[in-house]
Protein backbone atom coordinates (compact mmCIF):
# COMPACT_ATOMS: atom_id res chain seq x y z
CA UNK A 1 0.00 0.00 0.00
CA UNK A 2 1.60 3.32 -1.09
CA UNK A 3 0.38 6.44 -0.58
CA UNK A 4 2.00 10.47 -0.29
CA UNK A 5 1.98 10.05 3.51
CA UNK A 6 4.06 6.88 3.45
CA UNK A 7 6.62 8.42 0.66
CA UNK A 8 7.07 11.45 3.47
CA UNK A 9 7.45 9.22 6.09
CA UNK A 10 10.01 7.39 4.00
CA UNK A 11 11.96 10.57 3.16
CA UNK A 12 11.74 11.93 6.54
CA UNK A 13 13.24 8.69 7.84
CA UNK A 14 15.87 8.62 5.50
CA UNK A 15 16.73 12.14 6.85
CA UNK A 16 17.01 10.91 10.26
CA UNK A 17 19.06 8.31 9.52
CA UNK A 18 21.44 10.87 7.35
CA UNK A 19 21.35 13.29 11.08
CA UNK A 20 22.60 9.84 12.58
CA UNK A 21 25.09 9.58 10.50
CA UNK A 22 26.62 12.95 10.74
CA UNK A 23 26.13 13.10 13.79
CA UNK A 24 28.54 9.85 14.39
CA UNK A 25 31.36 11.47 12.02
CA UNK A 26 31.14 15.06 13.59
CA UNK A 27 34.42 14.99 15.42
CA UNK A 28 33.78 15.19 19.08
CA UNK A 29 37.27 16.27 20.03
CA UNK A 30 35.94 19.68 20.96
CA UNK A 31 33.46 21.56 23.24
CA UNK A 32 32.34 22.37 19.35
CA UNK A 33 32.30 18.75 18.30
CA UNK A 34 30.53 17.69 21.06
CA UNK A 35 27.98 20.41 20.73
CA UNK A 36 27.27 20.44 16.79
CA UNK A 37 27.05 16.49 17.46
CA UNK A 38 24.36 16.15 20.01
CA UNK A 39 22.39 18.72 18.22
CA UNK A 40 22.55 16.31 15.15
CA UNK A 41 21.47 13.49 17.35
CA UNK A 42 18.81 15.72 18.82
CA UNK A 43 17.61 16.98 14.98
CA UNK A 44 17.99 13.08 13.75
CA UNK A 45 15.46 12.08 16.75
CA UNK A 46 13.15 15.38 16.12
CA UNK A 47 12.66 13.95 12.81
CA UNK A 48 11.83 9.89 14.24
CA UNK A 49 8.94 11.91 16.16
CA UNK A 50 7.95 13.45 13.06
CA UNK A 51 7.69 9.97 11.12
CA UNK A 52 5.81 8.47 14.05
CA UNK A 53 3.49 11.72 14.47
CA UNK A 54 2.51 11.41 10.47
CA UNK A 55 2.06 8.15 10.60
CA UNK A 56 -0.28 7.65 13.81
CA UNK A 57 -2.82 10.37 11.53
CA UNK A 58 -2.43 7.51 8.69
CA UNK A 59 -2.02 4.60 10.41
CA UNK A 60 -2.93 2.58 6.97
CA UNK A 61 0.99 3.92 5.93
CA UNK A 62 2.67 1.96 8.25
CA UNK A 63 3.18 -0.86 6.15
CA UNK A 64 6.55 -2.00 7.64
CA UNK A 65 8.04 -2.99 10.93
CA UNK A 66 10.58 0.37 11.02
CA UNK A 67 8.10 2.71 10.57
CA UNK A 68 5.76 1.08 13.48
CA UNK A 69 4.96 3.07 16.10
CA UNK A 70 7.29 1.56 18.81
CA UNK A 71 10.27 1.61 16.82
CA UNK A 72 10.01 5.03 15.81
CA UNK A 73 9.72 5.51 19.54
CA UNK A 74 12.99 3.40 20.19
CA UNK A 75 14.99 4.98 17.71
CA UNK A 76 13.81 8.31 18.95
CA UNK A 77 14.47 7.78 22.75
CA UNK A 78 18.04 5.64 21.10
CA UNK A 79 19.13 8.99 19.51
CA UNK A 80 18.14 11.08 22.66
CA UNK A 81 20.60 9.08 24.92
CA UNK A 82 23.03 9.28 22.29
CA UNK A 83 23.05 13.10 22.49
CA UNK A 84 23.73 12.99 25.68
CA UNK A 85 26.88 10.61 25.97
Amino acid sequence: RYSLQYEKANVLFNLGALLSQLAVLTSRDSAEGLRRSAVLFQQAAGTYEQVRELLHVHTADAATSDLSSDSLAMLSTLLLAQAQQ
